[in-house]
């Protein structure tokens, strides 16, 4: 089982942060409508920038995990929650100071989706 997910966050003013995820899980099936599913992503976080001229920030791709449980109603509708946590590799850089950083941003929590199958 794998999901493609875009999502884009209003930033107001500036520029919105959009946010790419790429899942591949695998499903173990306790009854004829409920699964156990986990397994891995991939998240890519864009337009986050700073005010300063002098910082530059760049961010990216990591690795990271989701796991759940899903319940399928008929042949074409389910539903699951589960947890997720994406992980992303942060650069932050004065190049015209030499001065950088790394760090690394978690984004985790818990997720409710509608599941359409054909």
């Amino acid at each position: 089982m794998g999901r493609l997910i875009y999502t884009a966050y209003d930033g107001g003013e500036g520029e919105d942060v959009k946010l790419l995820r790429l899942d591949g899980n695998a499903t173990y099936g306790m009854s004829s409508t409920v699964y156990l599913y986990g397994g891995l992503n991939i998240s890519r976080v864009t337009n986050i920038s700073s005010d300063d001229p002098y910082l530059k920030i760049d961010i990216n791709p990591g690795v990271g995990f989701q796991l759940g449980v899903g319940a399928q109603f008929n042949k074409n509708m389910g539903v699951q929650i589960g947890f997720a946590r994406l992980n992303n590799k942060v650069e932050i850089s004065a190049p015209d100071f030499g001065l950088s950083a790394d760090a690394e941003l978690i984004i985790e929590g818990l997720e409710v989706a509608l599941v359409g199958t054909f």
